[in-house]
């Protein structure tokens, strides 16, 4: 059977968005469940995706529990009932907050909060506010500080308004030997994308992209630090910043990164190495 992805309502595509799955992850899950059951390549042309990348994200749909295969040559996919896949999304978002509620909980039976709210442990928690200099600084020191990866997590806002004006420091990061992921949104500017260019012909750095602004932005330092921006949507130097070296709020927050890579898009366009070169010499 087969469905044109005019047909689809876009009222379904939002709220399945709005239960945690990308624009992708529901155009896919939507193809299948009206198309009762289907083999990948006939997925792949109705919902205009690559192969590799609708393979892909009907493998995030079966470890949700969200499609079901049958083995054959091809295999055929099958999505759940709608019903059955909104449960299924709730009960997922639900197991999420009970973990962070566990984590919570434990925090404060060690003792590492007061009765106010504060740390009393010097550094395990720590909210900073800087101005744009101040921030930047902040951000040029942290590189210098990494030792093995760096995982950042960011909208094209913040990224375009300051943070790719640190190409120089963070290229330096990368060239010795810092394994560099990025998750941002798809950036239109031929003046960043030639900035990201010089980055692209590295080998330790990975950029993918998401169809929307993420809620929060996170870096995460060897996976032993995290810094939690509180209002992404502001400017460099109007936000407050979440800084914790607390392992089990780190794995938390590396496993929420994690989860978001998995599931975002590869970032391609046509780059101009020695142009980019200029750039970041500048």
């Amino acid at each position: 059977m087969s469905l044109k992805m005019s047909e689809l309502e876009n009222s379904r595509l939002e709220n399945l968005q709005k239960l945690g799955l990308t624009l992708l992850q529901a155009k896919i899950y939507t193809i299948v469940l009206d198309a009762g059951k289907e083999k990948i390549l006939t997925i792949s042309k109705i919902a205009n995706v690559d192969r590799s990348n609708t393979y892909r994200t009907i493998l995030h749909l079966q470890n949700m529990g969200l499609v079901e295969k049958t083995l054959g040559s091809p295999n055929i996919y099958q999505a759940i009932p709608i019903r059955d896949a909104v449960l299924t999304l709730i009960n997922s978002k639900k197991d999420e907050y009970d973990k962070m509620q566990k984590v919570a909980t434990k925090l404060m039976q060690t003792g590492l909060m007061n009765d106010t709210g504060f740390p009393e442990k010097e550094y395990e928690f720590k909210i900073i506010k800087k101005g744009k200099k101040a921030e930047i600084k902040f951000i040029i020191d942290s590189c210098k500080d990494i030792r093995e990866s760096f995982d950042l997590l960011i909208n094209k806002k913040t990224f375009c308004g300051g943070v790719i004006d640190l190409a120089k420091e963070q290229l330096t990061c990368v060239r010795r030997g810092i394994k560099y992921r990025m998750v941002t949104e798809k950036i239109n500017s031929k003046e960043i994308q030639k900035k990201l260019a010089l980055f692209m012909s590295e080998p330790n750095f990975q950029i993918r992209y998401i169809t929307k602004a993420p809620e929060a932005e996170l870096a995460i330092d060897d996976k032993k630090v995290a810094h939690v921006v509180l209002a992404p949507n502001s400017g460099l130097g109007e936000r407050s910043m979440l800084f914790t070296n607390h392992p089990g709020c780190v794995e938390m927050f590396q496993n929420h990164f994690d989860k978001i890579w998995n599931e975002a898009e590869e970032y391609k366009f046509e780059s101009n190495q020695a142009t980019a070169q200029k750039i970041v010499n500048k």
